[in-house]
């Protein structure tokens, strides 16, 4: 399994941010396999109020399940745009991330993904 902590340029909130990814590539001998031609699945794994991107990471379940998980840190936003602090998390994430996945990782590609 790949675990990647991506930092990127967020334009919804004009400063660097990060995510982290879980994708299971690399399938072991010892595990149950999913058929080839099943498309990998996303999940967009959001932390709590006081949490933070990787938390709760259930390592075992991706390559168990063959979908793959995306963890962005939002700080304490409850991932929404704020009017009166200016900062965009529900934009980061429910626009720019998305789109920053489907290219770079070629990820939940349909909403149904």
């Amino acid at each position: 399994m790949a675990y990647f902590r991506i930092e990127y340029y967020s334009k919804a909130l004009c400063r660097e941010t990060s995510f982290e990814v879980l994708i299971p590539n690399d399938p072991r001998n010892d595990a149950p396999q999913m058929p080839e031609e099943k498309p990998m699945k996303t999940l967009f794994l959001l932390h709590g109020y006081t949490g933070k991107a990787g938390n709760y990471v259930p390592y075992e379940l991706p390559e168990k399940y063959n979908f793959a998980i995306v963890m962005p840190s939002a700080e304490n936003s409850f991932y929404l745009n704020g009017l009166s602090t200016g900062h965009a998390f529900q934009t980061m994430l429910g626009e720019e991330l998305v789109d920053y996945v489907r290219k770079t990782f070629h990820l939940a590609l349909r909403p149904e993904d």
